[in-house]
């Protein structure tokens, strides 16, 4: 798995229990690639958003939500709902997700009393893997296009 080097801000959260974490993310200014965490928020990766499958699943999420509603007003929305999908598993097996809130690691609570970036704040350089999409490349185009249907509808994207 090919990995990458990025400057990342560090954040740190305080959870409702009063247990204190750091993570890492891009700063609200970042344009361009994204991080992806496990659904256990225990591994972070890179997306890479000139990668051709990246552009590949926007266009048929747009052509979906096109034909279905005549417009793709949720696309950035449902994008992130489904995206995950099309990643292989983290090199832990688990899947990735877009959607899971910043969890505490010692309780895994999702309730912050406190979020955000140090003061001053720090930027840390982190080395990531990059996310790959071998078994998605596999796949007819009429097969993805089914998949992430199915995955759209599942995410109240589609009727």
């Amino acid at each position: 798995m090919k990995r990458v080097s990025v400057e990342l801000w560090r954040f740190t959260a305080v959870c409702i229990n009063g247990h204190e974490f750091c993570f890492h993310r891009f700063s609200d200014f970042h344009y361009g690639d994204l991080t992806i965490r496990t659904a256990n928020q225990s591994e972070l990766a890179l997306v890479e958003t000139d990668d051709p499958v990246f552009n590949e699943v926007g266009s048929i999420i747009d052509e979906l939500l096109v034909a279905a509603w005549g417009n793709k007003n949720r696309s950035d929305w449902c994008f992130d709902q489904v995206f995950p999908i099309v990643c292989d598993p983290a090199p832990s097996g688990l899947r990735y997700s877009f959607a899971e809130e910043v969890r505490c690691p010692v309780c895994n609570s999702t309730h912050l009393v406190r979020y955000g970036p140090g003061e001053p704040p720090q930027v840390d350089t982190v080395e990531l893997p990059v996310v790959t999409y071998n078994a998605w490349q596999q796949l007819s185009y009429e097969e993805k296009r089914g998949r992430l249907r199915d995955a759209l509808r599942k995410a109240g994207c589609l009727p």
